[in-house]
C-alpha cells in the first residue's frame, strides 16, 4: 500500500483518450531500491505503533481472526497518512517523487560506472547483497552494467580478430566466468563432507547441478537467503575472486579474455575454454574447487558443528 502511494501517477493515451495510471517504470527493477526502503520503514513503523499499543483492542471473546483484523486499522491507517504526506513533499520537490530520488541517488549513478575492476566488485558486492535478502540481485542490476562490459568484449573480440593482444582485462565474459554459480561449487564440496546428515544429503542434492552452475539447490535449501552464519562468505566470496584473478591476468600469469560469451549451463571448466586458452580454464577449476572451498570452509564448519550437535541432541532425546 505504501509502495503504490509512493508511486506518482503518469497521464497516457489510450484509443485517443486520455487515462490516468500507475506506470509500469517503478513497478521493474527500477522500483527495486525504492521498495527495500519503504519495506523497510514500513515494517519499523508497524512494529513501533503495536509495541506502543496504539491499536483498536476487542473484547476477549471476539475470534483472534476478527480481533487481529481491527489490530491493524490504525497503524495501517496511520502509515497510509504518513506516506501520503511524504509523497506530497516529494510530487513539489526537484525529484517529482520519493523513486526518482533513489534512483537519481543510487540506481542512475550506476549506469555511469566505469569499466573498471573497482566497479566491477562493487556491483558485484551489490549483487550479493540483494541475494542475500532473497532478491536476484543479477537479474537486477547486470542490465546496468552490461552495455559498458559487453563493449569491453567486442573490443577485445575485434583485436583477437586482428591478431593483437585484447586491450582489456575485464568485461562481460570475465564476470561470468569468475563469478560463475556466485562461487558455491566450494560449499557443495564441503557439504559432501559434512559431519551432519542435513547438509550431507544436501550436498549429495546440489553437487550434479552445482558442476552445471546452477547453485539454487544450495542457495534456497541450505538456506544462504538471510542465513547469516554464511552471510560474509556468501557476500564477498565473488569480490575477493575477481579481485585475484584481475591481478593473475595483469601479471601475465593468465592469459586476457577474448570476450566471447558462454551460453549458460556449461559444465565446469568447459564454461571457460570458450575464452580461448588453457590458463583460465585451469583459472576457473582454482577458483571454483582450491579458493572456493578454501573461503567457505570456516564459517560452513562453525555450522555443521552446531547442526550435528543439535541433530545429536534431538536423537539423544529420542532415545531417553
Amino acid at each position: 500500500m505504501s509502495f503504490l502511494i509512493m508511486t506518482p501517477l503518469g497521464s497516457y493515451t489510450s484509443n485517443h483518450v486520455a487515462v490516468t495510471a500507475i506506470p509500469v517504470t517503478w513497478l521493474s527493477s527500477q522500483g527495486v531500491f525504492s521498495a527495500m526502503v519503504i519495506g523497510l520503514i514500513v515494517g519499523r513503523l508497524y512494529i513501533y505503533i503495536v509495541k506502543h499499543g496504539w491499536t483498536i483492542k476487542m473484547p476477549a471473546g471476539v475470534p483472534p481472526m476478527v480481533s487481529q483484523s481491527f489490530a491493524a486499522l490504525i497503524p495501517g491507517i496511520f502509515i497510509g497518512i504518513i506516506f501520503g504526506l511524504a509523497s506530497f513533499l516529494f510530487a513539489i520537490s526537484s525529484f517529482g517523487s520519493f523513486h526518482q530520488m533513489i534512483f537519481s541517488i543510487i540506481q542512475e549513478p550506476l549506469r555511469g560506472i566505469g569499466g573498471n575492476i573497482w566497479a566491477m566488485i562493487l556491483v558485484s558486492l551489490l549483487m550479493q547483497i540483494m541475494w542475500f535478502f532473497g532478491i536476484h540481485g543479477t537479474n537486477v542490476l547486470l542490465p546496468l552494467v552490461t552495455p559498458i562490459w559487453l563493449s569491453m568484449d567486442v573490443e577485445n573480440l575485434n583485436a583477437v580478430a586482428k591478431g593483437v593482444t585484447p586491450p582489456n582485462i575485464i568485461g562481460l565474459g570475465f564476470f561470468n566466468i569468475i563469478t560463475w554459480g556466485g562461487l558455491a561449487l566450494g560449499l557443495v564440496i564441503l557439504m559432501l563432507f559434512a559431519k551432519s546428515k542435513r547438509y550431507k544429503e544436501l550436498g549429495k542434492i546440489a553437487v550434479v547441478p552445482a558442476l552445471f552452475g546452477i547453485t539454487e539447490p544450495v542457495i534456497f535449501g541450505t538456506p544462504l537467503v538471510l542465513n547469516f552464519n554464511l552471510a560474509i562468505p556468501f557476500i564477498f566470496n565473488n569480490a575477493i575472486a575477481l579481485g585475484i584473478s584481475y591481478v593473475l591476468i595483469k601479471l601475465g600469469i593468465v592469459a586476457r579474455f577474448i570476450g566471447s560469451q558462454a551460453i549458460f549451463g556449461l559444465p565446469l571448466g568447459f564454461h571457460a575454454g570458450i575464452e580461448g586458452h588453457a590458463s583460465i580454464i585451469i583459472l576457473q577449476l582454482f577458483l571454483q574447487l582450491v579458493l572456493s572451498t578454501i573461503l567457505w570452509y570456516p564459517w560452513f564448519k562453525h555450522l555443521d558443528n552446531q547442526t550435528y550437535k543439535a541433530e545429536m541432541e534431538g536423537v539423544n532425546h529420542v532415545a531417553n
